[in-house]
């Protein structure tokens, strides 16, 4: 035994020494690759024996040392993007099933969260298709980025190759499956939702640019997807699941940033109003805490030491500049040093305003995340690759990018160039810096294009498929789940109601299912689906009614002032009669949540003036009587308040065991109480003028008659059994 573990031993220990040799090789490939170029053949041999490292468990390293190797080569030898992703994807096809899941890349300062190692190359090669200019990444002087020679329209290029690239992943993965079996198919889709899931998970880190654009070209090819002239249903079908998700995550993602108080991103939403800083507290936490407040000389906001994570003693007494203002200061800085620089440019310098207003908040938080970026260096420059994918981005959406190129080039080295000038920055916490980058993905052609992709999930809902119709409106629910407030918009209640009425009872049901999930946390979004909720009611399908019927019990429960609640009562006491016995279960069940249940101690306890009925049972007596002035007569009243005396519509499980005496009893007492009640009121009116008196007594008597038709005993209390006959004799009269 002990032989085989010595054995074991120095095998393992051989291996380790290989890996690390093998790392070591992969790692001086790369370096030989950015200062020599190698023929295509080498080229070649070295993808292929990069990809091949990937199909090995337990190589984590190794395989992140072929991922840098793969990206350098994706980079520099644009020729072969083509074969570099179709190796990739055949190394996708070949993995395992057991491994097609396997998350053991870890995201960067992201504790907990890993994605696959495919995803994380894919993210990688997209960063490196956006064509940084080598004299750019090797730039090491502020001279030398102004010596970049490129046109005005390079960066929007750049940006196109990376749509390129990413058309051309997501195309071959989608001619797969339209060319695979079923069985096959099941499993490409299951390969599809795992990269959607880690693309994600990386979805507006700083670190991953990338994964928005590769979204983005996806949504695109999937909304065609899911159009009404697409002939692949399983295509079609997977389309709408996948645009479900990712259309959930950015209305996620919008509201998590409309409802964010960072002091920052309330800069970045007042763009175009009056700045508004709070007096005498921190901009930051918003605290009252006088001590230790330090204030910007630039834009005299007040800060805590330790809500910027610096210590006290860092900052200093005076000429102290919060980040914003640092970084306005940077970008002033960096294009004045353009302007009086460029060579060939001399003749059209003019002299930069030093008006911090010179940059739009939106540029200034763009250089926050730069900033952040630079100082997070990495061996590989993979940061610099970040960072000029962001530019181009920025770039291709500024209307005034064309006239000043070399101004984005410096930003991208805005360390390199202010590094004399005597700027420093703060760094920002991992956190702040994750909310930053939120917020600038809000303003991204992605985020932009929540309501295309919406859309064309609303379209799909009035499919003549059923299944299409369910799929859309499941996809729609998970958005709604992210923002309930979506039900509100007037073309989502249309197409919801819509289904309502649908062919198929179960997308009728999912429909109300929709609705009925978010009454509680906002009535005020179910009391516009009232009326079409009310008509379902009646509804030839079983599992419809009784959602109808849950949900306009909640509309009543959640809101003690609901309007319609008297319709609501009428409409569900008219299915205590229906065909299904579990509906009429439901409807007694109903009805005594709502007038038979003992309420809270505190309620029963407050009296009206000169009565013996808390105002608690007055109220629901009221409710009652309104209910039985809208129906033609008692019957049905009857009927429940028969079944709630015995609660009989309580589970059979329940019944089995036998009924709790003491709920029994409760029950009857609260039905005393009612029929009080309505003595009170009967007395009350008969004493206004007779016809007006006679006009209004009656839905009284009519109520109190089907509690005497049920149990007459209820008006014959044990504490004073004449009392109701003595009450009421005078008003008897004899025909």
């Amino acid at each position: 035994m002990f032989l085989v573990d010595s054995c074991f031993i120095r095998f393992s220990s051989a291996v380790n020494v290989i890996l690390q040799k093998l790392c070591t090789v992969l790692g001086l490939l790369k370096d030989l690759l950015l200062i020599e170029r190698l023929s295509d053949s080498c080229i070649l041999q070295l993808v292929k024996t990069s990809i091949s490292t990937f199909l090995v468990d337990n190589i984590q390293l190794l395989q992140l040392k072929a991922i840098g190797l793969l990206s350098v080569i994706f980079y520099l030898y644009t020729q072969h993007r083509t074969y570099v992703l179709d190796e990739m994807l055949h190394l996708l096809w070949k993995l395992p099933h057991s491994k097609r899941a396997l998350r053991n890349y870890h995201i960067r300062e992201e504790e907990q969260r890993q994605i696959q190692m495919i995803t994380a190359l894919l993210i990688q090669l997209i960063h490196c298709s956006a064509n940084l200019p080598d004299t750019l990444r090797q730039a090491s002087s502020g001279n030398s980025v102004l010596e970049v020679s490129v046109d005005a329209s390079y960066p929007t290029k750049c940006r196109n190759e990376v749509r390129e690239a990413c058309c051309l992943f997501w195309s071959r993965v989608l001619q797969r499956l339209a060319s695979v079996k079923a069985q096959d198919a099941s499993e490409l889709k299951s390969i599809m939702e795992n990269l959607v899931t880690d693309l994600l998970t990386t979805l507006n880190l700083p670190e991953y640019p990338a994964s928005a654009s590769i979204l983005e070209v996806l949504c695109a090819i999937l909304i065609n997807n899911a159009g009404s002239n697409s002939k692949d249903f399983a295509a079609r079908s997977m389309a709408i699941d996948i645009l479900g998700t990712i259309a959930a995550r950015l209305k996620r993602d919008a509201v998590i940033c409309s409802r964010e108080k960072f002091w920052v991103l309330q800069d970045l939403l007042s763009e175009n109003a009056a700045p508004h800083y709070p007096k005498d507290t921190c901009c930051i936490c918003l605290g009252g805490r006088i001590e230790n407040l330090f204030i910007c000389s630039g834009c005299n906001r007040l800060f805590h030491a330790d809500c910027l994570d610096i210590k006290e003693n860092e900052v200093p007494n005076r000429n102290w500049y919060c980040h914003m203002c640092i970084c306005s200061k940077q970008l002033l800085v960096l294009q004045s040093y353009c302007n009086s620089q460029r060579k060939d440019d001399v003749k059209k310098n003019r002299k930069v305003s030093m008006d911090d207003s010179a940059f739009s908040n939106h540029e200034i938080v763009q250089q926050l995340l730069l900033n952040h970026l630079q100082d997070v260096t990495s061996d590989d420059d993979l940061h610099i690759f970040i960072c000029w994918f962001y530019l181009c981005t920025w770039y291709k959406n500024d209307p005034k990018s064309q006239q000043k190129p070399i101004y984005y080039f410096a930003r991208m080295k805005s360390r390199t160039i202010i590094r004399d000038s005597g700027t420093v920055s703060s760094m920002l916490t991992r956190d702040s810096i994750k909310k930053i980058t939120l917020a600038l993905g809000q303003k991204s052609s992605f985020s932009r294009g929540f309501d295309k992709i919406f859309h064309t999930l609303l379209v799909n809902m009035k499919e003549n498929s059923p299944v299409i119709r369910a799929k859309a409106l499941r996809a729609v629910s998970i958005i709604v789940e992210a923002d309930p407030e979506v039900l509100g918009d007037k073309q989502v209640q249309t197409s919801v109601e819509g289904r309502f009425c649908d062919s198929a009872i179960s997308v009728r049901e999912a429909a109300l299912e929709l609705v009925g999930r978010h009454i509680a946390s906002h009535p005020d979004v179910g009391f516009k689906y009232f009326e079409k909720i009310t008509e379902r009611i009646k509804d030839t399908g079983v599992s419809v009614r009784k959602r109808a019927i849950k949900i306009i019990r909640d509309m009543c429960s959640s809101n003690a002032n609901f309007s319609e609640f008297t319709r609501a009562c009428t409409e569900i006491i008219s299915r205590v009669i229906d065909d299904e016995s579990s509906i009429q279960d439901l409807v007694c069940k109903t009805f005594y949540e709502f007038w038979f249940e003992e309420p809270s101690a505190s309620q029963t306890q407050v009296f009206g003036d000169g009565s013996t009925v808390p105002l608690e049972v007055a109220k629901k007596t009221e409710q009652i009587v309104e209910m039985l002035k809208r129906m033609p007569n008692n019957q049905l009243l009857v009927t429940v308040i028969k079944r709630n005396l015995t609660l009989d519509f309580l589970p059979q499980s329940t019944k089995a065991i036998g009924v709790n005496p003491v709920s029994l009893v409760t029950v009857r007492k609260r039905c005393e109480l009612i029929c009080e009640c309505l003595l009170e009121k009967i007395l009350q009116v008969e004493e206004m003028d007779s016809n007006e008196g006679e006009k209004h007594v009656l839905p009284y008597v009519l109520v109190l008659h089907a509690f005497c038709l049920v149990d007459p005993t209820l008006c014959a209390p044990a504490s004073n059994p004449s009392h109701f006959v003595i009450a009421l004799e005078p008003y008897l009269k004899t025909q």
